[in-house]
């Protein structure tokens, strides 16, 4: 699209000089006035496609997802379509062969994504935050942030880089959703990435109303920490049977996705 736009661009700048220069000659002025709306419209087409694919980090298709750190975002002072406005981001990931890399964006944050983000993900813009991105493999400088991944891609970069288990997924895939309260939560000194990993005790209430309590050593991704200390309600799983072994709901993306 961003190739699609300079191509207009250059077309509408292209006829307007051929408008005022050679055709100034040869044509009526009714046939001019036409030629000059024609080139003036190419132009403005141009510019149009242009700031979409800007506003839209030039989006990469075929690229490789990794979860990140957002390290810092500030606005450009550049404003797309409709006000919309332009963030340079900060992040910093590892990429699938091991190699941390940190690189920035210029994409949009839509205004309708950001009163979703208000009530949803308000969390997920933080200078510490993960954010998932995507990037070229063979030019990993290249990204953009995906603010809405897809549950199944977003879960398997989760598992690759360690921010979750193969486990926790199956017990959310095979499990029971249930309340839990948070007894104590005591970090073990590890970081995964620059996130916590923390040995939990919970208190869960079955649906039938009987309880248990579990012990469970996680991750806890750095916007989440606040929400994870004791006497805090969480959503947990639990497979029947075997109660010992339960898994939080953010530890899949799955758990929250449209069925």
């Amino acid at each position: 699209m961003k190739r699609a736009g300079l191509v207009f661009m250059g077309l509408g700048i292209c006829g307007l000089i051929v408008s005022f220069v050679v055709l100034e000659i040869f044509l009526s002025p009714g046939s001019r006035s036409l030629t000059i709306i024609s080139a003036f419209c190419s132009l403005m087409i141009g510019f149009l496609l242009h700031t979409i694919a800007l506003g839209d980090g030039n989006k990469i298709k075929n690229g490789v997802m990794a979860i990140g750190t957002l390290l810092s975002f500030q606005k450009t002072g550049t404003y797309i379509l409709f006000r919309q406005p332009l963030f340079k981001w900060k992040v910093r990931f590892m990429t699938a062969l091991g190699e941390e890399v940190t690189a920035t964006a210029h994409q949009v944050f839509y205004l309708r994504d950001n009163q979703q983000f208000q009530e949803e993900y308000q969390e997920q813009v933080k200078v510490g935050a993960m954010v998932p991105v995507r990037y070229e493999a063979a030019q990993p400088q290249t990204i953009n942030l995906v603010f809405k991944p897809n549950p199944v891609e977003f879960q398997d970069a989760l598992i690759r880089q360690g921010l979750t288990t193969w486990e926790a997924v199956r017990i959310v895939e095979n499990g029971i959703r249930a309340q839990g309260v948070i007894v104590s939560a005591q970090p073990t000194g590890k970081m995964v990435q620059g996130h916590v990993e923390v040995c939990f005790q919970v208190k869960v209430s079955k649906p039938d109303g009987h309880m248990f309590e579990a012990s469970c050593t996680k991750v806890v991704w750095q916007q989440l920490v606040p929400k994870m200390q004791p006497a805090h309600v969480v959503e947990v799983f639990f497979v029947p049977g075997k109660e010992q072994k339960i898994a939080f709901a953010f530890e899949s993306p799955l758990a929250s996705a449209p069925s």
